[in-house]
């Protein structure tokens, strides 16, 4: 087998299906290929989802100023048709929301939903719909992933990219998936409380219960998934992603408060739905940023 074209071959798997960039452009830097773009389609999809959130959830009166540019970042990453047909229809959904809310301020009879009762529900099906598709999107691992971690691979994997993944480090590959999880479990947290803190007061009570517990399992999603890192990763590749379990004081403080009563009501005095999404936001682009340039092929 000739390693150069081995570690040259393209990747025939849809780039915005990868389990994350942090495993994504680890592949393509080592088998070439994908285009840096594409591989942070499931980033700029997580913003999309957290802006569009606090956008229906007040109806259009925050995040106006950030709704156009996050489209424009995910549009500019091009997805897949697949992927790209199921954002439009959630962009179809929030804007029909916001339209709703802006030509039913008040009590309309005519409105669908009038009010700001309709705010709450309509925000956490938008948050709802975000969610399944970027699951989906983390549950589609490349060929060359599954190889590294012993799961079959697909009879259309290439040969070469095939020889090449099965000398990765499977226990880095796993510490890696592990990751991306890790940071799609904080974009859920960036989501909904971008939502939360952006409702309308007398809307709050309309949220539906399951919303509030997608927040606590994601939290605790957060745990799990650091622990997995921990538990695969040797001290020399922790200390490459060392940023995943940073955070900054105001961002910890948010987190430990949180953990301790899950209170929205009370947070909602102290913290903003703007203030929210950049102290998060923060955190998440650090860890997108934050990536080393190889794969393993050898335990760290």
């Amino acid at each position: 087998m000739n390693r150069a074209r081995a570690q040259s071959a393209p990747l025939d798997v849809p780039p915005d299906l990868a389990p994350h960039r942090l495993v994504a452009d680890l592949l393509s830097m080592r088998l070439g290929g994908w285009e840096a773009r594409r591989t942070a389609v499931v980033h700029v999809v997580q913003r999309e989802r957290g802006v569009t959130c606090g956008w229906v959830a007040s109806g259009g009166a925050q995040f106006e100023d950030k709704i156009a540019a996050v489209r424009e970042a995910t549009d500019s990453a091009r997805p897949s048709p697949t992927v790209a047909e199921a954002v439009a229809r959630i962009r179809s959904e929030a804007d029909a929301a916001v339209a709703n809310a802006r030509s039913c301020g008040g009590e309309d009879a005519g409105c669908e939903l009038s009010g700001v009762a309709a705010l709450a529900p309509r925000f956490h099906s938008v948050f709802s719909d975000w969610n399944a598709l970027l699951q989906q999107a983390l549950a589609a691992a490349p060929d060359e992933v599954a190889l590294a971690t012993g799961e079959p691979a697909s009879p259309e994997a290439p040969r070469e990219a095939s020889a090449a993944a099965a000398s990765f480090d499977p226990r880095a590959v796993k510490a890696y998936a592990a990751f991306a999880h890790l940071k799609e479990a904080t974009g859920i947290e960036r989501a909904f409380l971008c939502g939360a803190l952006a409702l309308p007061e007398e809307a709050l009570p309309h949220l539906p219960s399951r919303a509030f517990a997608d927040l606590v399992i994601g939290l605790q999603q957060q745990r799990a998934f650091e622990e997995r890192v921990r538990q695969a990763a040797s001290p020399k590749l922790l200390e490459l992603i060392r940023a995943g379990f940073e955070l900054k004081p105001e961002l910890q403080r948010l987190q430990e408060r949180l953990r301790c009563d899950f209170d929205i009501a009370a947070l909602r005095a102290t913290l903003s739905a703007d203030r929210c999404w950049q102290i998060m936001t923060d955190h998440l682009d650090k860890l997108e940023h934050q990536t080393p340039t190889d794969l393993p092929t050898s335990p760290l």
